[in-house]
């Protein structure tokens, strides 16, 4: 008898799935059929509306809500993603300044690190205290401990612009339970 190993949610893997196939599935029956309900009391259909018509709507409605969500959802994973590629490449300047102690470097984060942090520039505030960690661990030159920090930021960065990239992002149900 095997276990079923548990995410950190204490679900197992067959639950998760699952669960991500019962959230598609409504997203794929359940809302277009409630747009067909709700469009029908805005234009009825004929009395000798046949099957096809009804069929019609539902894959025209749901082609229209398919194209939707894609639309605003890829706007938001492309914000994220520039986001997170500026932070990542914040990071690996930071190495790169680490190895070669050069001042041109160091100016160049500085000068995007306050670029950054401008008020202009939308950026959330896990982002901005990053950049101001950033100038921090620049200023305060602690040499083993900023490489290894800076390390494990950049895999946790490198991990969230690889996670956006995922096809479960364009479904809006599984993606609202998600994040």
């Amino acid at each position: 008898m095997t276990k079923h190993k548990r995410n950190r949610n204490g679900l197992s893997f067959y639950t998760k799935n699952l669960f991500q196939i019962l959230l598609w599935l409504i997203e794929v029956v359940v809302i277009p059929m409630l747009f067909v309900f709700f469009s029908t009391k805005i234009a009825p259909f004929q009395p000798e509306a046949t099957l096809f018509d009804y069929l019609e709507r539902y894959l025209t409605l749901y082609a229209l809500y398919q194209i939707s969500v894609f639309v605003i959802l890829n706007s938001i994973n492309d914000s994220k993603k520039d986001q997170t590629l500026a932070i990542v490449t914040a990071y690996e300047y930071l190495l790169l300044y680490q190895d070669t102690k050069d001042e041109e470097v160091k100016n160049l984060i500085l000068r995007r690190c306050d670029a950054q942090l401008d008020t202009s520039v939308m950026n959330n505030s896990e982002l901005r205290s990053e950049y101001a960690n950033i100038r921090d661990l620049l200023v305060s030159q602690s040499d083993n401990l900023t490489i290894v920090y800076v390390n494990l930021r950049l895999i946790y960065f490198k991990h969230i612009y690889e996670e956006i990239s995922l096809s479960w992002k364009y479904s809006l149900i599984v993606w609202l339970f998600k994040v």
